[in-house]
C-alpha cells in the first residue's frame, strides 16, 4: 500500500510538472480544435487558389478556341462592323464544334457584336436569344473576360461554364467582337473537385499527424516527468519528489526519518551488485508496507531512504522504530539468508528546522550518532551536533576565553585507599562564559579537540595547574597534579616543550606533574605516542592511562609504553556498586588490579560513589580512589582548605562533600 501511495503521489506530481497544454485534457481538445480551424482556414485559402487557377486555365482554353476556330474567320467592314459569316464558314464552324462536342471538350459557341447583336451561334443556341443581355454586355466590355456558370438550360447545358471575352479585330484598341465559349461543367468543376479532394485529404492527414504527434509528445513528457521524480530501481519517489512535496507537508508538524542500512556493503561486496539491488527492492517494499497513509517515502540514493511523517514527534519516533524492526528482520537475497540492520535519525519540524535542508542535515547527524552508538534510532539533539550553530558560536568565543581568563580550574582529589590521604588532584577546566554562565568541559572540550584551539587550551590548563600546585607544595603538600591531554596534543611534537616551559615558569618539579592520556590517544599513532611519552618520562613526568578498559589498548602496549598508572574506567566500578552486581564483575576488577601490579603500575579507581565500594576496592588491592564518595571537584580555595586539614580522610568513612562545581 505504501509503495502504491508513493507511486500515486509521484503521478500527481507528474501532472503538476507537465506544461498546462499537455497536462489538461480539455486544453488538448481545445488545441486540436484550434488546429483544425487553422487547417480549414488554410484549406479554404488553398481552395480559392485552386479555383482561381482552374478559372485561369478555362479562360486560356477559351482564348485558344476563339483563336483557332473563330477569330480568323471574322473581319471588320468599312463601317467598322463585324461582317456576317458566309455559308462555308458557318459549315466549317459547325463541323469543328460538333467534333469538340462529341469529344466532351466543348458544349457551345456564340459570337456577338460589340452592340450585343448576334453574329453566329451553334445549333444548340436558343433562336429567340438574338442579343446579348445588357448586363453581360456591360460586364464583358469593362473586364478582360467574364466567367460564369449557365444558370438555366436543360440536360448537359445546365451548370455549363461560359467564358465571354472581348476581342479587337482591327487593332484600333476597341472591342469589335465578343466570343462566348461554353465548356462542359466537368472541365472546370472536375479539376476543382480533384484538387479539393487532394487538398482535404492532405489536410486531414496533416491534422491526424499533428494531433497524434501532440498526444505522443504528451505521453513522452509525462513519462520523463515520472522518471524525474521516481527511483528507477525501487519505484519509490526520489530526492526531487521529496524536495517538491516537503514544503506543503512541513506546513504542519512532521518528522523526517533518515534511514541508512547497516551491512549493505557486505551483502553487495559478497553476493554482487545484483543481490544488492534485490536487497534494496525488498527493503523498499518493507518500508512501504510500514509507512502510514500520509507518509512520504523516498529513496535518496545508495542504501539511504527518507520518510516524512506528518504528526507529533512521538508519532515520528514510533514510526522510526516500526520501520527499524521491519528492516532488521531476516530476509533472503539470491537464495541466501541475510540479516541487515538500520540506523535511523529523526529530526522534528519545526523544533529542529522548518525547511527540508535543515531537517535533512539534523536527521543526518542523528542517524550517524545512531550508527556510532548502535542505538538503532536517535532523535536529533543540538548538544550532540558538532555543526550546531550554538556550539560553533562557543568555538568562536573560545580564543577570547583563553586570552581573557574566562576559564577556571577545579580540582578533584584522589585519595590513598589505605588511609584516605589526598595524594593527587586532577585539574578539570570550566568556562565562566559571560552570557551562558559556567560551562562544563563537555560543552566545549570536544569542540576544541576538533580544532587547533585544543593546544592553547591545554597550555593554559598546564600553566595554571602547575602554578597552583607549586603554591600548594610551598605550603607542604607533596602530592601530584594530573592534567588530561587529548590525542591531538599528545601527538604534537611541540607538546614536550610546552610541558617543559610550564614546569620551568611555575617552578614545579616534573615528578609532581602527571599527564593523563586515553587509550584511544595511544592507539591513534603508537610509535609517535611512545616517542612523546618517552621524552616526558625522561623529564620525570608521570604518565597515567585514563579510562582503562574502555578503549583499544592491548596488553603489549602496556608493556611497551612508559606508563606509571592505570585509572580503571568507571563502568567497571559502577558494576560493583550495582544491586545486580555479579561475581564476574568483581573478578574483572581483581584481574585488572593484578595485571597492573604485575607490571609495576599504580591503580586508581575513578567514579566511586559510595564508601562501601571504596572499602572493597582497598581490600582488592586498589592503590588510589577518586569519586564523589570522597570529594567532588573543588575550587582552588576549597582544595587549599582540604589540603591544609590536619587529619586525612580514611577509606570507608562518611564522605564530606565540599561545595564546588562539577
Amino acid at each position: 500500500m505504501g509503495l502504491l501511495r508513493s507511486t500515486r503521489r509521484a503521478r500527481r506530481d507528474n501532472r503538476a510538472a507537465l506544461p498546462w497544454l499537455l497536462r489538461s485534457t480539455w486544453a488538448l481538445v481545445a488545441s486540436a480544435l484550434v488546429l483544425a480551424g487553422l487547417t480549414l482556414t488554410a484549406v479554404h485559402a488553398l481552395d480559392s487558389t485552386v479555383r482561381q487557377r482552374a478559372a485561369t486555365g478555362t479562360v486560356h482554353a477559351g482564348r485558344l478556341v476563339s483563336a483557332l476556330f473563330v477569330l480568323r474567320q471574322l473581319h471588320v467592314d468599312a463601317d467598322g462592323q463585324v461582317a456576317g459569316l458566309d455559308d462555308r464558314t458557318r459549315d466549317s464552324l459547325d463541323r469543328s464544334l460538333r467534333q469538340l462536342r462529341e469529344t466532351g471538350q466543348l458544349e457551345g459557341l456564340e459570337v456577338w457584336r460589340r452592340d450585343g447583336g448576334l453574329v453566329w451561334a451553334d445549333d444548340e443556341h436558343d433562336a429567340s436569344e438574338t442579343r446579348l443581355p445588357a448586363d453581360e454586355l456591360h460586364a464583358v466590355l469593362t473586364h478582360p473576360y467574364l466567367l460564369h456558370h449557365t444558370p438555366a438550360g436543360d440536360g448537359r447545358l445546365r451548370d455549363a461554364l461560359d467564358v465571354q471575352q472581348a476581342y479587337d479585330l482591327d487593332d484600333d484598341r476597341g472591342t469589335d467582337v465578343i466570343v462566348e465559349v461554353v465548356f462542359p461543367p466537368d472541365a472546370y468543376d472536375g479539376a476543382v473537385s480533384r484538387a479539393r479532394d487532394v487538398l482535404y485529404a492532405g489536410a486531414g492527414l496533416l491534422l491526424t499527424v499533428l494531433t497524434g504527434g501532440l498526444l505522443l509528445l504528451r505521453r513522452r513528457v509525462a513519462l520523463r516527468s515520472r522518471q524525474a521524480v521516481r527511483d528507477a530501481l525501487t519505484g519509490l519517489g526520489n530526492r526531487t519528489l521529496l524536495q517538491e512535496e516537503a514544503p506543503g507537508l512541513l506546513e504542519r508538524p512532521a518528522s523526517l526519518l533518515l534511514l541508512d542500512l547497516d551491512g549493505f556493503k557486505e551483502v553487495n561486496d559478497t553476493l554482487g551488485h545484483a543481490a544488492g539491488d534485490e536487497l534494496l527492492v525488498q527493503v523498499a517494499r518493507v518500508l512501504a508496507d510500514g509507512c502510514g497513509p500520509d507518509d512520504l517515502l523516498v529513496r535518496l540514493g545508495g542504501d539511504e531512504f527518507a520518510v516524512l511523517v506528518p504528526g507529533t514527534p512521538a508519532e515520528g519516533v514510533e514510526r522510526a522504530w516500526t520501520l527499524w524492526h521491519a528492516v532488521c528482520a531476516p530476509c533472503s537475497v539470491s537464495g541466501v539468508a541475510v540479516r541487515v540492520g538500520a540506523s535511523i535519525g529523526v529530526a522534528v519540524a519545526p523544533e529542529h528546522g522548518s525547511s527540508l535542508a535543515e531537517l535533512l542535515q539534523h536527521a543526518d547527524v542523528a542517524m550517524y550518532q545512531a550508527k556510532d552508538d548502535g542505538s538503532g534510532v536517535r532523535t536529533y539533539a543540538a548538544e550532540d551536533d558538532p555543526h550546531d550553530a550554538r556550539r560553533l558560536s562557543l568555538l568562536a568565543d573560545l580564543p577570547a576565553a583563553i586570552r581573557e581568563d574566562q576559564l577556571v580550574l577545579d580540582y578533584q582529589p584522589k585519595v590513598r585507599a589505605s588511609d584516605g590521604a589526598v595524594v593527587s588532584l586532577e585539574a578539570l577546566v570550566r568556562w565562566q562564559h559571560p552570557e551562558r554562565g559556567l560551562l562544563s568541559p563537555a560543552a566545549f572540550i570536544e569542540l576544541a579537540e576538533r580544532t587547533a584551539l585544543i593546544a592553547p587550551l591545554t597550555e593554559w590548563v598546564l600553566r595554571t595547574a602547575t602554578r597552583q600546585t607549586a603554591s600548594w607544595r610551598a605550603d607542604g603538600f607533596l602530592g601530584t597534579v594530573s592534567v588530561n591531554v587529548s590525542a591531538r596534543v599528545l601527538l604534537d611534537s611541540t607538546f614536550p616543550a610546552m610541558v617543559e616551559s610550564a614546569l620551568a615558569d611555575s617552578g614545579l618539579p616534573a615528578t609532581a606533574l602527571e599527564v593523563e592520556i586515553t587509550e584511544t590517544a595511544v592507539a591513534a599513532d603508537l610509535d609517535r605516542a611512545r616517542r612523546v611519552l618517552g621524552w616526558l618520562r625522561s623529564l620525570g613526568v608521570r604518565i597515567a592511562i585514563d579510562d582503562f578498559g574502555a578503549g583499544y589498548t592491548c596488553l603489549a602496549h602496556l608493556r611497551l609504553l612508559p606508563v606509571d598508572q592505570l585509572k580503571i574506567d568507571r563502568s567497571f566500578i559502577q558494576a560493583l556498586e550495582s544491586i545486580d552486581t555479579q561475581p564476574s564483575d568483581e573478578a574483572v576488577v581483581r584481574s585488572l588490579l593484578l595485571l597492573a601490579h604485575e607490571l609495576g603500575l599504580d591503580v586508581v579507581a575513578e567514579g566511586v560513589e559510595d564508601t562501601a565500594t571504596g572499602s572493597r576496592l582497598f581490600e582488592l588491592g586498589c592503590d588510589q580512589i577518586q569519586g564523589f564518595a570522597y570529594y567532588r571537584p573543588l575550587s582552588p580555595s576549597a582544595a587549599t582548605a582540604v589540603l591544609s586539614e590536619a587529619h586525612p580522610r580514611g577509606a570507608g568513612q562518611d564522605p564530606r562533600v565540599t561545595s564546588a562545581s562539577c
